[in-house]
């Protein structure tokens, strides 16, 4: 399934979701908010999560 398509499908069930319950809607705006301006402040490459993943540090102490 294309990702565009599984998009669509999910902002139809959210929505569907979030007309029933306008706190869920609320909460799920809020944390989109916060996911969105982590990103934006705290860029992780692929490298950089590869090394936290394996525990690599650049701390050479």
């Amino acid at each position: 399934m294309p990702q565009a398509e599984k998009e669509k499908l999910l902002a139809e069930i959210s929505s569907d979701i979030d007309q029933l319950n306008p706190e869920s809607a609320d909460l799920r705006a809020l944390a989109k908010h916060l996911y969105d301006s982590y990103i934006k402040s705290f860029p992780l490459t692929k490298a950089k999560a590869r090394a936290i993943l394996t525990g690599k540090t650049t701390d050479k102490s």
